[in-house]
């Protein structure tokens, strides 16, 4: 049962995945690339008018969900390998010998 809603969760994620790909696409080739370094700018110097503010905290609010968002599928996809490793390489008697030697 967990396996199935794990898996499911997996797909899930990656449909969020593509939707945000797409729409950053989509918005990286809508604006030219002049408007870009403007914005970043911006970003760094420390006047922003009450305009841009509100679209930057937008950007930024997506920008640290994306990363945290590709930091939990990289720990997941990390597991899932290490598991598909141990379970195809070790016999189920020396899984506990070999597991934290494989870990250091």
């Amino acid at each position: 049962h967990e396996m199935r809603a794990t898996s499911s969760l997996v797909t899930f994620n990656q449909k969020i995945m593509l939707r945000c790909k797409k729409l950053l696409i989509k918005i990286t080739s809508s604006c030219p690339k002049r408007h870009y370094r403007h914005l970043k700018l911006e970003k760094s110097s420390s006047t922003s008018s009450s305009s841009s503010s509100s679209g930057k905290k937008t950007t930024r609010v997506m920008a640290s969900f994306f990363l945290s968002f590709q930091k939990k599928k990289q720990k997941k996809e990390k597991m899932k390998r290490l598991n598909e490793l141990r379970t195809a390489s070790n016999p189920p008697k020396s899984r506990k010998k070999v597991f934290p030697s494989r870990l250091t």
